[in-house]
């Protein structure tokens, strides 16, 4: 089988997975004062847009290794997708892009919806709830992975977290040089 192929295959199962576990957030959601808000559902619109890579390379790592594909397995690949797009929905921020892949960003969104609305300030709204989105997407993400009572899962979520950090680090350091006539050194990048 080639990756092309496989992949279709596992991003089958990613989609299949993600959508019902976001069904059941999407029931908890609408018993909040600002339902409205469809956090989670402007969530699985994002992450479903996308590649799924991630989670992909993930289940065929696990396949490779000689695991056989579960519902657990799957989940974690969800859980690394959900991060995967916390981390891009924060980026869309930083560097002010209002489009990804040919649409409009999570933020951007938020902000033609606060214009709909007439709030006060759309820019601030949609920035707002930009961050709001990629934090929920990380703690979606970490309570998918926290069903799994596994050694090795805490293991790869040590990694993980670190990972992340070191994103965090980097994102820090490509604001700032974003935003002065600061060169980076090849050591720097």
């Amino acid at each position: 089988m080639t990756f092309s192929g496989y992949s279709v295959k596992a991003r089958a199962l990613i989609e299949d997975y993600l959508r019902l576990y976001l069904s059941s957030k999407r029931k908890e959601e609408k018993s909040f004062a600002f339902k409205d808000q469809e956090i989670v559902s402007v969530l699985e619109e994002f992450v479903l847009r996308g590649k799924l890579i991630r989670g992909t390379l993930f289940l065929l790592s696990c396949e490779m290794l000689g695991q056989e594909l579960n519902q657990e397995l799957i989940g974690i690949a969800c859980g690394i997708e959900l991060m995967h797009s916390s981390l891009l929905i924060h980026d869309d921020i930083i560097d002010n892009d209002y489009t990804r892949r040919g649409q409009k960003t999570v933020f951007a969104k938020y902000i033609d919806r606060g214009q709909a609305m007439k709030v006060y300030d759309p820019l601030h709204y949609g920035v707002s709830l930009g961050i709001v989105s990629g934090i929920t997407a990380s703690f979606l993400a970490f309570e998918l992975l926290a069903k799994y009572n596994s050694p090795k899962l805490s293991k790869l979520l040590q990694f993980y977290s670190n990972e992340i950090y070191m994103v965090s680090l980097a994102q820090g350091s490509d604001s700032e040089f974003g935003q002065t006539d600061k060169e980076a050194t090849e050591e720097e990048i």
